[in-house]
């Protein structure tokens, strides 16, 4: 099929559509390029609006980086090294324990946390670092909430308790065990599955403290242990400087909050656009403070073409669903509104050129007659982007061109992207060791991205993204295509650990993508890991995240496997020191990532293959 012709792909298409619902951008504009001699599809500028932090502002978002941290990701040598350079050779503030939210790790009869402990803090610390890119009004509220529930957790210790919540899942469990129970009569003999014996064990253990009933089917939402049972002195101390750092950094962000820069920019674009705009922010508490300081700014200005002309569907109160209608029928009535049902109802008149939005709209609305879209904060997940873009890019655009502004702090982007990413990748290493199968972060993407490659595109708009199928797709077809050859199924069989190879195509600076399997105890199952390390002028930098290390090796095979390129090349003895360089780099980061010590990295980090991307600075070579 890719061999055929546009004509011939487009008479295929007619075929394929009666039988398909979903139909990618690459095929749409590649089978109907045009329609009337316009673009099917609009084409996409990206504009990254960057903005310079006021001294009271920085000061803040260097807290919070401080705060917020994970002492083992914090000590990656490149942030360490740029959090000097921002704020000097300490910090301020240690970072959060989060004790309140865990406060089984500090359990006396408990030698080792919960297993969900792990990808739970990194989570809580990404929702934090994120709530200070939004706006200081979001964080000041984050802040806020967590102090209230620190302050809660003292206060309980003081009455001689310790809170524990239970979760909703826990709760639908138990309220099925018991259910169980009562449907069985009382002389039946049943053996009790080691599931039901967990949460039999549980079940005593909330009965024998205080326990508070919840609405899921009377059972309890949260149980009062005795502080008897955990450190009390170490609990106390944690929740002490939680809950002095928190009170501090939400009182920092109510001053930050007045003179906003980022608020201040948008301001300034907004005098400048002249087409329907469409602005996105993901916290509730950054579109309300911004709808406010919108309207203000209309209200000084009483000639501005926005004048009763703006629309907020962000504001403090979800609106009900007849309003949201209302307001989308207002901004895009072409597209939004309901068509008339009969003839002399009169259309839905255009009321609104700017509408301001949560997250709540970036999917299932057609709003293509914006010319623009504002990304006022980066989403919880990065590909959420390309979904709040999509509300305005699609088929049927009037418009030739549409504009992507995305606002971006200018001084510690940086190594707020480093930090975040790394939390992230923990994250979700600490679910696959604890058999999670659904993502933590909101709406996953079909393709993972992190923030630094998000941010690399918005930077460089004009480099296409890769498109590929997905690899997993695209391994089991060669996978399957080699096994068919009897001399190739026996290389694979018979592969040995540390094989490598280097990438044919060259790179702009030297990187090696190690694939390791960890192994946390005797016996527990292996878990891949990948990391990718650069060399070069990039010296050091590295990427956990799976998706970003093997797209960044991914190559076609076919040549080799149909046996057209079979003669391996030497490794130079240059690139072999440059990957026995870097995998010191690449397993420590892989075990900090496990929580793994230092000291026991190699026995439990087994390096499985690797592949380097040489510089183009250097001879391409493979082995």
């Amino acid at each position: 099929m890719l061999g055929l012709a546009g004509q011939e792909l487009r008479e295929l298409r007619e075929e394929i559509n009666a039988l398909t619902v979903r139909r990618t951008r690459r095929y749409i504009t590649t089978t109907s390029p045009a329609v009337g001699g316009r673009a099917t599809f609009p084409h996409i500028e990206q504009q990254p609006v960057r903005y310079r932090l006021t001294p009271q502002m920085r000061s803040l978002f260097i807290d919070v980086l401080d705060a917020a941290a994970d002492p083992d990701v914090m000590c990656a040598p490149e942030l360490v090294e740029e959090m000097e350079r921002l704020r000097g050779a300490g910090p301020r503030f240690a970072p959060l324990t989060l004790a309140a939210y865990v406060p089984q790790c500090y359990d006396l009869h408990e030698p080792e946390p919960p297993t969900w402990v792990a990808p739970l803090l990194p989570l809580i610390r990404s929702l934090l670092l994120k709530r200070i890119e939004s706006s200081p009004a979001a964080f000041a509220e984050t802040a806020r909430h967590m102090a209230d529930r620190t302050r809660q957790a003292l206060a309980d210790l003081a009455e001689g308790v310790v809170r524990i919540t239970v979760s909703a899942k826990r709760r639908r469990q138990l309220r099925e065990l018991v259910r169980q129970w009562l449907a069985s009569s009382p002389d039946e003999a049943q053996e009790e599955t080691a599931e039901q014996e967990e949460l039999r064990d549980f079940l005593s253990s909330l009965l024998g403290g205080t326990v508070i009933p919840g609405s899921l089917g009377g059972l309890p939402k949260e149980c009062l242990r005795r502080a008897d049972d955990f450190d009390v002195p170490a609990l106390r101390e944690a929740l002490e400087h939680d809950l002095t750092v928190l009170d501090h950094l939400a009182t920092e962000a109510d001053a930050a909050r007045h003179e906003d820069p980022k608020a201040t920019a948008f301001l300034c674009l907004m005098d400048t656009l002249e087409a329907k705009t469409l602005v996105f922010s993901e916290a509730r508490d950054t579109t309300t403070d911004l709808g406010r300081r919108i309207r203000d700014h209309l209200t000084r200005h009483p000639q501005h073409p926005l004048q009763d002309r703006f629309a907020n569907l962000g504001s403090k109160e979800r609106p009900r669903e007849e309003e949201t209608n209302r307001v989308l029928a207002g901004f895009c009535p072409e597209t939004a509104a309901d068509l008339p049902l009969r003839i002399g109802d009169v259309r839905t008149k255009d009321r609104y050129d700017l509408l301001l939005t949560t997250d709540m709209l970036s999917e299932g609305v057609n709003l293509q007659q914006a010319r623009a879209v504002v990304n006022y904060d980066l989403p919880w997940n990065p590909m959420r982007i390309t979904q709040r873009l999509g509300r305005v890019d699609r088929i049927g655009s009037p418009h030739d061109m549409v504009h992507c502004y995305t606002f971006l702090p200018d001084e510690v982007l940086d190594v707020w992207l480093g930090l975040i990413d790394r939390l992230r990748a923990k994250t979700a290493t600490a679910a696959r060791l604890v058999g999670v199968s659904t993502a933590l972060f909101p709406d996953a993407p079909v393709e993972t991205i992190d923030y630094a490659t998000l941010v690399e595109r918005l930077e460089k708009p004009h480099v296409p993204a890769y498109t590929a199928p997905p690899l997993d797709e695209l391994q089991r077809m060669w996978l399957h295509r080699a096994q068919a050859v009897p001399t190739l199924r026996h290389r694979i069989e018979h592969l040995t650990r540390w094989a490598g190879a280097v990438h044919p195509d060259p790179a702009d600076a030297p990187s090696v993508v190690y694939c390791f399997h960890v192994i946390r105890s005797p016996g527990a199952a292996r878990v891949p890991a990948f990391c990718r390390v650069y060399g070069g002028a990039r010296q050091g930098a590295t990427s956990l995240d799976p998706d970003r290390c093997l797209r960044e090796i991914d190559l076609d095979p076919t040549d080799w496997i149909e046996g057209r390129d079979d003669t391996p090349v030497p490794v130079t003895s240059e690139q072999r020191h440059l990957v026995l360089t870097l995998l010191g780099r690449a397993r420590k980061e892989v075990a900090a990532a496990f929580g793994i010590p230092e000291s026991e990295a190699e026995r439990h980090v087994r390096l499985i293959a690797w592949m380097l991307r040489p510089s183009t600075l250097t001879p391409a070579r493979s082995a």
